[in-house]
């Protein structure tokens, strides 16, 4: 089940040292294995080694620090993603960018995908932090791709749809680099085999969105 959401969130949560720090990185694994409702205030704190008040100190409540764990790894994801976006290049460089940013940052942070699949998955709709971002990512891949559609360089198809698709194998990559590694006999550093994917999905993207590479319908 999801935490409970409210119809506007307030601004960044202020996370302001070392303990709440600490708090955050324990939480975000908690959060991700065992979901927000299997996930005690109590079971943070001792896997933080902060006393059990800790959280009401540095946060308020569990509904505060489920939200400064989700800005956490959403605020800079969507900083990489945005640059990628708004960098030099045609729109196909541009996505090629943004999906091996997307893939790396949720391949160096295994929590993430974990935590994103939870809240997706829910009955209830996402926190309106991850709402925020999914949106946000959504529009920007959809801007390049219908820019892409507009001077000819991308295939004509729902603008909405690719986007969807151009997040989805970065999300899926990264949840199964780390069974693939024995599974696939792909026996390489952990680091360069998340690099390795990223260049492979960013190309796999690029050459399904590209003008000429038509799909069957």
């Amino acid at each position: 089940m999801s935490p409970p959401s409210a119809t506007e969130t307030r601004g960044p949560v202020a996370v302001s040292s070392p303990t709440a720090e600490t708090l955050v990185v324990a939480a975000l694994g908690l959060f991700a294995e065992r979901g927000y409702e299997g996930t005690s205030v109590r079971a943070i704190t001792e896997a933080a080694g902060a006393n059990l008040a800790a959280v009401t100190y540095h946060f308020g409540s569990k509904q505060a620090l489920f939200e400064a764990v989700l800005e956490s790894i959403l605020l800079p994801v969507g900083q990489e993603i945005r640059e990628a976006s708004e960098a030099p290049g045609s729109p196909l460089e541009r996505i090629r960018g943004v999906v091996a940013a997307l893939l790396r940052h949720m391949g160096r942070t295994p929590a993430y995908p974990r935590l994103m699949l939870q809240q997706l998955s829910s009955h209830d709709l996402p926190h309106p932090v991850v709402q925020r971002t999914i949106r946000e990512g959504l529009g920007m891949l959809r801007g390049l791709v219908e820019e892409g559609q507009r001077d000819g360089t991308i295939r004509a198809g729902d603008s909405t749809l690719m986007a969807v698709s151009l997040i989805s194998q970065p999300v899926h990559m990264s949840i199964v680099a780390r069974p693939l590694r024995t599974v696939a006999g792909l026996a390489e550093d952990p680091e360069a085999l998340i690099d390795r994917m990223a260049v492979h999905a960013a190309d796999f993207a690029v050459r399904a969105l590209a003008a000429g590479e038509e799909m069957d319908p």
